[in-house]
C-alpha cells in the first residue's frame, strides 16, 4: 500500500487502485447507494399506487338549470339532494344563470328538492346516480298559485355504467 503525500481528507488513504475514506468501503457505499434508490422507487411507487384509487372513484355528479316558465334563470334557488338509502345530503345554490352543481356524489338513488322565493317548492323522488354518470337536470318552477313543475332529464346516458353486465341499455326514464 502506497500513502498518498497529499490526501485528499483527513482521513483518506490512497491506494493504487482507489482512495478509501477511514470507516467506509465502496461496497457499503454501493449498498447503500442501491438500498437508497429503491426505497426512492418504492416510495414513488406507493405515492401512484394511491392514487389511482382516487382517479377511478365510483361517483356520479348532478349539474342542472333552475328556470321558471318563460325560460328565465333563477339565481339563488336553494338545491338539496338527499341519498334515499343512507340520508346523505348535499346542497348546492344556483348561480346569476340559474345553473348549480353537485360534484363527487357516492352512487345511489336521490330525491331531490328545490326552493325559490316567490315559486312553489319543487320535489323530485328516484333519481339514479351511476358510476361515472353526469346527470344533467331542467328544472322549471312554478308559480304558488298553479301545482305543475317540470323536469327535464336532458341528454341522460343510456348506458349503465354501473351494471355489472355488459351491453345493458336502460329505458329512458320519464
Amino acid at each position: 500500500m502506497v500513502v498518498s503525500p497529499l490526501p485528499r481528507s483527513p482521513f483518506a488513504i490512497t491506494t493504487l487502485a482507489n482512495t478509501v475514506e477511514l470507516g467506509r468501503s465502496p461496497q457499503r457505499d454501493s449498498y447503500v447507494e442501491r438500498r437508497n434508490r429503491v426505497r426512492r422507487v418504492y416510495c414513488v411507487f406507493v405515492v401512484l399506487a394511491c392514487g389511482i384509487p382516487a382517479w377511478s372513484q365510483s361517483t356520479a355528479e348532478i349539474r342542472g338549470r333552475v328556470q321558471d316558465r318563460s325560460g328565465r334563470a333563477l339565481s339563488s334557488a336553494f338545491v338539496l339532494l338527499t341519498a334515499q338509502d343512507t340520508s346523505l345530503m348535499r346542497a348546492a345554490t344556483s348561480d346569476d344563470t340559474g345553473e348549480f352543481s353537485l360534484p363527487s356524489l357516492p352512487v345511489g338513488v336521490y330525491s331531490l328538492q328545490v326552493k325559490a322565493d316567490g315559486f312553489a317548492d319543487f320535489d323530485s323522488t328516484n333519481i339514479r346516480a351511476s358510476i361515472g354518470e353526469v346527470i344533467r337536470l331542467n328544472i322549471t318552477m312554478a308559480t304558488p298559485g298553479s301545482s305543475s313543475h317540470a323536469l327535464d332529464l336532458g341528454m341522460k346516458s343510456l348506458v349503465e355504467a354501473g351494471d355489472a353486465q355488459l351491453g345493458v341499455v336502460r329505458a329512458r326514464a320519464k
